[in-house]
């Protein structure tokens, strides 16, 4: 076995997040029309977990452990302040897709490591994410109407980022 073999580890806790942000992306597909603040519900469960996930994967990082401890403030205003969530929600959308975006932008240089492939499948989930962010940012309104079609494109790209970085870490 190579030593580059020996030191690759599947990420267990990426690999589930990932798997409960695909199911939350097909919960959101298939019923838009959906309560938003069952969606506020499940955003901020998903919140706490990613946040709880990036803390504990921070992999030597600062940052890491920062964008989770706010993850999970944010998941806990999101559960405990219901209305105000609802009415704020395209904005934090618009801010949680441009910041995570960014984030693994600058973490495509571990995942160029792994093979060209997830390479270009990261760099386009995010600037996808990035797009999305923007218009969300700049039509909240449009966005507060549209908010489960969105909230599942993002969790969908950012399942399958998720489930891709446990294979390639």
């Amino acid at each position: 076995m190579g030593d580059s073999e020996s030191k690759r580890k599947f990420g267990w806790g990426s690999f589930i997040v990932g798997i409960l942000y695909i199911i939350v992306a097909l919960i959101a597909f298939r019923n838009p029309l959906a309560d938003m603040l069952a969606i506020t519900m499940i955003f901020g469960i998903m919140a706490i977990v990613s946040g709880i996930v990036l803390i504990i994967n921070r992999n030597g990082t600062i940052y890491r452990i920062v964008l989770g401890v706010i993850n999970i403030i944010f998941g806990i205003i999101f559960l405990f302040n219901l209305g105000l969530t609802a009415s704020v929600l395209p904005y934090v959308f618009a801010v949680w897709f441009i910041a995570y975006a960014i984030a693994n932008l600058f973490n495509l240089k571990y995942v160029r490591m792994m093979g060209k492939g997830y390479f270009w499948l990261s760099l386009i989930i995010n600037i996808l994410c990035i797009i999305v962010g923007i218009m969300l940012l700049f039509n909240p309104i449009s966005s507060a109407l549209t908010i489960a079609f969105l909230a599942g494109f993002y969790f969908l790209a950012t399942g399958i980022e998720a489930i891709v970085y446990a294979f390639t870490g």
